[in-house]
């Protein structure tokens, strides 16, 4: 056990150091960075602000909200003072940026140069021959003065699909590269003359104004250096652009993370300790709290632990410091309050129900609060007195969460009830959990369906762990499923009902 402990941290470790790695190489020579996330603010080292003209924020290829900035035609973004000493010597430079063309009108997407003298660079879709070494419809790479070789595409672009373009100027050979998707074009630049200027870089038209591009543009990034092909496959087949670590809480969750990674070893440490205890009893009581230790186990497994680091990660990401400060205090909260009830066959009903309401809440953010809960507990029940064994009902919301709601369409509600029953004069705790989800059969056809399905450890633990209580303790804990339809026979829900008899 210690061994296997051992080498999992080795493994945790490795990955977030090579991770790191990763991050640190791909923004080495990094001179300017837009990933356009609501704004047009240069996430780079040197700080170099866009000001908008006209344009508007739209969806990126992600379909993330206010991520991207489309340009009509008529409009543009200014980039002042783009940093001349932030360039090497060699006078080597890479653009990289994606873009989705509306049309295929000719139109400059980026443009740094100043006319007459010639001397810089711009990326243009050109529509028709004046003069170019280009097609209609083929996207130019322009660099500097001197014989008009220019660097082309191979094809014409498309129309309404995002196109990642990488444009490379190498300053010792005078040679630019175009590069669509990844892929290195045929036809090579072979230009001379100077690429610095002091002239302002200038999005989606050129700096007297004409030729404007129409359509979206995302992510820019420039270097002061040539980006090797594995570096930008790299950048292509990457679904996510982090901003620059150096801009990021990055080092605060690899902090966290090791915080939360020691946590679990002490947690597990506690639980042998538990298990240890547990086999000095009787084997109906060891089988009782193994099968709790089980169901422990399966509330927190590595699985929901990564999912929960990763939110955090996506709100650090995203800048969101109090969305994140706040999941972490719930994670926190949630593994202290069961580490606390795993310790007891019976709580107080009041702890149950604050557990399970922060693990909902965490779901909840998980999820993008896609979802409403509800919660009504009968005002006939003493939930500081009345006892449950615990971790029962998680198993079964988590169950509406992920197999009902999260794969409908619409409105999502999840409701939580406990209502007082007398039943042969004996007294009873209806515990329902409802949802509105897409029903027991479609989600078992869905499962089917994926490759690797997911088996509800949580629920057949919970069956084993009914039939110890009744034995030892002789608490018999009745579960029913029932479908909820419409008048048609169509599946509008699941409720599960849990009959517990009352213990004070």
């Amino acid at each position: 056990m210690r061994f296997s402990k051992k080498i999992l941290f080795l493994i945790v470790n490795l990955a977030l150091l090579s991770t790191s790695y990763c991050q640190i190489n791909i923004d080495s020579g990094l001179v300017a960075f837009y990933p356009f996330n609501g704004n047009t603010d240069d996430y780079s080292k040197n700080r170099n602000h866009g000001v908008v003209n006209g344009a508007t924020l739209t969806t990126d290829r992600f379909g993330n909200p206010n991520s991207a900035y489309y340009f009509n035609g008529k409009s543009n973004i200014i980039i002042k003072n783009i940093p001349q000493i932030a360039f090497n010597n060699q006078n080597c430079f890479t653009v990289c940026l994606w873009i989705k063309t509306n049309c295929l009108s000719e139109g400059d997407i980026l443009y740094k140069q100043n006319y007459g003298i010639w001397n810089g660079y711009f990326l243009r879709i050109n529509n028709k021959d004046k003069g170019y070494s280009t097609l209609p419809g083929h996207l130019s790479f322009y660099t500097a003065s001197g014989a008009k070789e220019d660097a082309y595409s191979n094809d014409a672009l498309n129309n309404n699909n995002w196109i990642f373009i990488v444009g490379t100027f190498n300053g010792i050979m005078n040679i630019s590269t175009l590069y669509i998707n990844g892929i290195k074009q045929i036809h090579i630049g072979k230009r001379s003359g100077k690429i610095l200027n002091k002239e302002d870089l200038m999005i989606g038209s050129n700096s007297l104004y004409l030729n404007f591009f129409n359509g979206k543009v995302d992510d820019i990034r420039i270097y002061n250096r040539i980006l090797g092909e594995d570096e930008i496959k790299f950048l292509y087949f990457t679904k996510t652009i982090s901003i620059p670590y150096w801009e990021t809480s990055w080092y605060k969750v690899l902090q966290i993370a090791g915080i939360v990674i020691i946590i679990s070893g002490i947690v597990s440490g506690i639980f042998l300790i538990i298990i240890y205890r547990i086999k000095k009893r009787n084997e109906l009581d060891r089988k009782l709290n193994n099968f709790m230790f089980q169901a422990l186990s399966k509330q927190m497994n590595p699985h929901f632990i990564f999912n929960s680091l990763n939110s955090v990660n996506n709100f650090i990401l995203k800048n969101e410091k109090l969305e994140s400060s706040r999941y972490l205090t719930k994670f926190a909260s949630l593994m202290r309050s069961v580490l606390k009830n795993s310790q007891h066959q019976l709580i107080p009903i009041n702890d149950e129900i604050t557990a399970l309401k922060l693990y909902i809440e965490l779901e909840s953010l998980r999820f993008d609060n896609s979802f409403n809960f509800t919660l009504n507990i009968d005002e006939k029940i003493n939930i500081d007195e009345n006892e449950i064994p615990p971790l029962l009902i998680q198993p079964y919301i988590e169950n509406s969460i992920l197999h009902g709601l999260i794969p409908k369409e619409g409105e999502k509600k999840l409701s939580l009830n406990f209502e007082k029953k007398i039943i042969k004069n004996k007294e009873y705790i209806l515990c329902s959990i409802e949802d509105n989800g897409i029903g027991r059969k479609k989600s078992n056809m869905i499962k089917l369906k994926k490759e690797t399905k997911h088996q509800s450890y949580g629920t057949a633990i919970n069956k084993q762990r009914m039939e110890v209580l009744s034995t030892i303790k002789k608490m018999n804990i009745e579960i029913k499923y029932i479908d909820i339809e419409d008048s048609y026979g169509n599946a509008i829900g699941t409720r599960v009902e849990l009959l517990i008899p009352v213990v004070l």
